[in-house]
């Protein structure tokens, strides 16, 4: 697919190299970007198994049959034209050359292209058939002589065996891959680890501008753009739950020291005016009702006063402090009486809800209006 000596951290190439190095790893030999011939050719990995292959994997893997014998795997992120197969086959035939060097008996490596699409033309020309004998479709095979197999993702059947070869598809075949592939992604560290690949990708992505994006870093994007509006809701959700419990922890605090405040002022008024009172009636009478008076009274002012102000500093602290992580400082003095004269009007859930998806610079702007 590509002779360069490396490929740039999350492009297409590095993210299929790196899925078939985790995939194929435990079950043989593996090496990406392998010589082919001097000078160099190379192929994108070379895949020799080991001497028993596992069987009933529980995590990613290639369809069996493409484990069978030393293979050259060749992805394609475009639906490679005649010359490209011709060039596949002719590094199959150089690399079972010089691995035979000279025996008697033949080595025969099998190639596997990879392709999204269907290659008609190299079809056509070169022989190539449905291989219906390991899969119902999308497999095709060169004359058994040849060794050269074609995957067209695109094609393959829905199943679990095929999920990994599906990533490399396009459209919306990559697209249904990505999602299971997201699903699958805590059942399994391999699982995991391809969709870090996918992640890496997507970060280089979102880093270059869209007019310097190739057709197939744009295809990859649009494939992904559910997990926008998934990582959205997230966030809002987050939001929202922590706004419920920033009210219930503030309301309770405030309230809380409200009625502590509230009960010792309405105690301190409540004797001193009981005692004034006490004077002017007489001593023995005044000191008697004062103190009933007194202190029923000032519990239930207390409690009343404590109450409101509870409730209004809770509110007050809790959007405050909404606010401020939407705007990323601390609120001015001026700014603050402006949140607190709008909590006369509105409520703090309906404040919090109208800053959601807001950027530093619109709850900005927000804020200035309220002065």
């Amino acid at each position: 697919m590509s002779n360069e000596l490396g490929a740039p951290w999350g492009s297409h190439d590095a993210f299929a190299k790196g899925m078939l190095r985790l995939v194929l790893g435990p079950l043989g030999e593996v090496r990406t970007q392998y010589t082919v011939e001097a000078p160099p050719q190379y192929g994108d990995v070379w895949f020799v198994p080991a001497g028993q292959r596992a069987v009933g994997l529980l995590g990613p893997h290639l369809p069996d049959w493409m484990l069978r014998r030393r293979s050259l795997l060749e992805v394609y992120r475009k639906t490679p034209g005649i010359n490209d197969v011709r060039s596949e086959v002719e590094k199959g035939l150089t690399l079972s050359r010089r691995l035979g060097n000279g025996r008697k008996d033949s080595v025969h490596v099998q190639v596997w292209i990879i392709s999204p699409g269907l290659p008609v033309g190299a079809l056509a020309e070169l022989g190539f058939e449905p291989d219906i004998g390991v899969m119902a479709s999308g497999v095709y095979a060169m004359a058994p002589g040849w060794k050269v197999g074609l995957v067209v993702v695109n094609q393959l059947p829905v199943e679990p065996q095929t999920l990994v070869l599906r990533l490399f598809g396009r459209d919306k075949h990559q697209a249904r891959a990505l999602r299971e592939l997201f699903e699958l992604r805590d059942t399994h560290d391999a699982w995991r680890d391809i969709w870090a690949l996918v992640m890496r990708w997507r970060i280089r992505v979102s880093n270059i501008p869209v007019e310097k994006l190739d057709e197939g870093d744009i295809d990859f994007a649009e494939n992904l753009k559910w997990l926008d509006e998934y990582e959205r809701r997230q966030r809002k959700e987050a939001i929202e739950e922590g706004l419920e419990e920033g009210l219930k922890r503030g309301l309770k605090e405030g309230l809380e020291q409200g009625l502590e405040e509230g009960l010792a002022k309405g105690l301190a008024e409540g004797r001193t005016k009981g005692r004034a009172e006490g004077r002017a009636e007489g001593r023995a009478e005044g000191r008697a009702e004062g103190r009933v008076e007194g202190r029923a009274e000032g519990r239930v002012e207390g409690r009343v006063e404590g109450t409101a102000l509870g409730l209004a500093e809770g509110e007050l602290n809790v959007l405050s402090l909404v606010v401020e992580q939407a705007l990323g400082r601390a609120l001015f003095e001026l700014e603050k009486e402006g949140v607190k004269r709008l909590l006369e009007q509105s409520s703090a859930k309906d404040v919090v809800r109208a800053l959601v998806g807001k950027s530093p610079q619109e709850t900005l702007q927000w804020l200035q209006s309220l002065s």
